[in-house]
């Protein structure tokens, strides 16, 4: 395993992003969500003297889409997450105890204050992902063993705006777009993410108007089924991405994989679980 607990303790500090964007709560929503769009941010803190009052997320910005309100006159105080989770860096201990956070909460973003309150960054579960060196357990592992088989798909003719209603309402991050509507032997063409729908609004896109097959971004970047998870990360690093569409053999989709399925991967307990076993295989074939 090539990160101990102790090395965890360094790295919490590496992972927090020191420069999210910080806004006051009187910001005008399309502001904000322009903030989020020029700094390729999945948040925004809000912030009123240094101390966090709330947060306001891609996953935010999909629910406003698909409830078809308009930004007009909106300010972020209206729409964000108030009292949202906040940690303290000294009461954090090391980079797995945050990631029994975002994952028992089941939140992508943490902010983190100092001693005094004040806010001093965010961490969230990309960054994580970013400094933490993948352990030969992703080499050992397939795609096909931890990836969601359950992916919601469109048609290409869906609107913009029926994909963000499925979005909100299967709280998904993602929809991939395929020829036909349903999840028989689909060949998926495009993916359309939450990253996505900010961009949408901030353009002014006709969300109405404009197709799943117009907006979607193609083409896919696949995963095969059989391919490692190491390959899988090595992928996500290379273009920027979050999640990666797996394809069985004979190309069609077989399900998907995300950045936080690949930190599942590295969950301590389920290292530790895999180590034991590793080590009763090789016990075994010695004895043999």
């Amino acid at each position: 395993m090539s990160t101990t607990v102790d090395d965890s303790q360094n790295l919490l500090e590496k992972a927090i992003d020191l420069k999210p964007p910080v806004l006051p709560p009187d910001t005008p929503l399309k502001v904000a969500i322009a903030a989020m769009t020029q700094a390729s941010a999945s948040c925004v803190l809000i912030a009123l003297e240094r101390q966090p009052i709330g947060i306001f997320t891609e996953r935010d910005a999909v629910k406003i889409t698909a409830s078809e309100r308009g930004l007009a006159g909106l300010t972020i105080s209206e729409v964000m997450t108030e009292n949202s989770i906040v940690l303290n860096l000294a009461r954090a201990g090391n980079i797995f105890k945050v990631l029994g956070i975002l994952r028992v909460a089941k939140i992508r973003h943490l902010p983190l204050t100092d001693t005094s309150g004040n806010l001093l960054g965010v961490i969230t579960s990309e960054s994580i992902r970013q400094i933490l060196k993948p352990s030969d357990l992703l080499q050992m592992r397939r795609a096909q063993e931890i990836m969601t088989a359950e992916v919601i798909v469109a048609s290409t003719k869906t609107s913009v705006l029926e994909v963000a209603k499925q979005m909100a309402t299967r709280r998904k991050n993602c929809i991939v777009i395929c020829n036909q509507g349903d999840n028989t032997n689909q060949k998926p063409v495009g993916i359309i993410t939450e990253r996505d729908i900010v961009k949408f609004q901030a353009a002014g896109l006709d969300f109405v108007g404009t197709t799943a097959a117009a907006a979607m971004s193609f083409p896919l970047i696949p995963l095969q089924a059989k391919a490692t998870l190491w390959q899988a990360h090595q992928l996500m690093q290379q273009h920027c991405i979050r999640r990666l569409v797996v394809l069985d053999e004979a190309g069609y989709l077989a399900g998907i994989v995300t950045q936080s399925t690949l930190l599942q991967v590295l969950d301590p307990v389920e290292m530790h679980e895999n180590v034991e076993l590793l080590q009763e295989t090789v016990a075994e074939r010695f004895r043999s």
